[in-house]
């Protein structure tokens, strides 16, 4: 591994940046400032993968300097070193790795530029963000390249969330605030078939195998929930885990991992 630094760009970090980053753990500031954080040697990496994401700065702690050669990053791309006290208070890892980043938030709007990708997945009402962060990983695992959220889901750029998504919120375009009413133009103006993965009663989820070459909608509510009533009669199909085992339900992101996975693969 190279562990050089002789081609990046290092600088101190000023007093009012680390303030800033700071203030990302923060919805308001987030909104803001339009910017994110994420943090962790492999998010970091993974997130540097992608060619959709802005990459504002890198930040390392002084001590993490001589690993940056890990990094797949251009090299005139900014990274500023900060004292490691100073990173661990912009990290909100409970044991931070060094490594972090600053990522421009990119809105997505359904009316002004719709997603035209042959696999979305709307997600309602996740209100748990460790939930919407596995999502998320598993969804860029799997190729889903769109995630349209509900209103009154948790924000996909807080730290809980990205952390959970391990860098893969850096592969996944998000549409937040989508209702009911900008879904029904999707699958009437766009043409894509709506499923509601549902707790029993459902065709076996095996049938998305049949549609992986179509243009398909996948809607999955929240643990909590479910999908609401008007949501399910938007769609044309429902389908469900098969149950051979004991249990309540499955977790929703194991849920959303398999049919995924089905949807997604021959």
């Amino acid at each position: 591994m190279n562990t050089s630094n002789a081609h990046f760009n290092i600088r101190p970090a000023s007093q009012s940046q680390i303030k800033l980053w700071r203030k990302l753990q923060f919805k308001k500031y987030r909104e803001q400032e339009g910017l994110y954080l994420v943090s962790g040697w492999r998010a970091v990496e993974t997130f540097l993968f992608s060619a959709k994401q802005i990459v504002e700065a890198i930040i390392v702690s002084d001590e993490q300097r001589p690993n940056l050669g890990r990094l797949n990053t251009e090299p005139d791309q900014p990274i500023f070193s900060v004292p490691v006290k100073d990173f661990t208070r912009i990290s909100e890892e409970r044991q931070p790795q060094g490594i972090a980043l600053v990522a421009r938030i990119r809105a997505y709007d359904v009316q002004s530029k719709p997603p035209r990708e042959d696999h979305l997945v709307y997600l309602d009402r996740i209100s748990d963000p460790g939930n919407l962060g596995t999502i998320i990983r598993s969804a860029a695992w799997f190729g889903i390249q769109t995630l349209l959220l509900s209103p009154h889901s948790a924000d996909p750029f807080q730290p809980k969330v990205v952390r959970s998504s391990v860098g893969g919120i850096g592969q996944v375009n998000i549409y937040q605030n989508v209702d009911v009413s900008q879904l029904k133009k999707l699958t009437g103006k766009l043409k894509y078939t709506a499923i509601a993965s549902i707790i029993g009663n459902g065709q076996a989820a095996e049938k998305l195998r049949n549609l992986s070459d179509k243009k398909v909608m996948l809607l999955l509510g929240s643990e909590a929930h479910g999908l609401t009533s008007e949501l399910i009669d938007l769609c044309q199909i429902k389908v469900s885990i098969p149950q051979p085992g004991f249990g309540e339900s499955l977790n929703l992101s194991a849920a959303a991992a398999i049919l995924f996975y089905l949807l997604c693969t021959n």
